[in-house]
């Protein structure tokens, strides 16, 4: 199988390879489950209500450290209260699932598409050997200036260092896998 390059197709805009929702799909806040349980959570606890005008600004994370911190605190208080820190900790818990899921199925895509293109093209890809080995360099470049070099500043010299690390880990997790099993 020998096709060009341009009639290697991938999924055009808004349909889905997953088996979670598109931005075309999006609901309204009040029919998200964080606004479902926010909803049966406020009607108990009235500050949690109250956490919602957060997530209106953006400040998602820090709506749900607000919610987990009032839980925690009127959990020792109430019965009612502790089933609800523990209905937000298990959704905690399968969104962080469903995050990991998408991570992986990215990544596996990803990996694929490369698979494609050198089955497609039937030549070995020299993209990925070319960028890890710019990668080893750089990064084995900052860090021999970090060991043996004249460093005028030290925390600039670690912020390239933890760039490069980011960078050089981006590219080898993609190219080559994961550490994680």
């Amino acid at each position: 199988m020998n096709l060009p390059f341009s009639q290697l197709t991938r999924p055009s805009y808004g349909q889905s390879t997953h088996k979670y929702s598109t931005m075309s799909e999006k609901k309204k806040f009040g029919e998200t489950k964080v606004g479902q349980f926010l909803k049966k959570a406020g009607s108990v606890l009235p500050e949690i209500a109250a956490v919602g005008l957060e997530i209106a600004t953006g400040d998602i994370s820090g709506a749900a450290e607000k919610v987990q911190d009032i839980l925690t605190a009127k959990a020792k208080q109430s019965s009612e209260a502790q089933r609800l820190l523990n209905e937000w900790e298990r959704f905690k818990l399968t969104y962080q699932k469903e995050l990991i899921e998408l991570e992986n199925a990215d990544r596996d895509s990803a990996r694929k598409r490369e698979v494609e293109i050198t089955k497609a093209l039937n030549k070995r890809d020299w993209m990925q050997t070319l960028v890890g080995i710019m990668g080893l360099v750089f990064l084995s470049t900052v860090i021999w200036v970090g060991l043996f070099g004249a460093i005028e500043d030290r925390e600039v010299f670690y912020h390239v260092l933890g760039l490069s690390e980011g960078i050089g880990l981006s590219i080898f997790v993609y190219y080559y896998g994961s550490s994680k099993s």
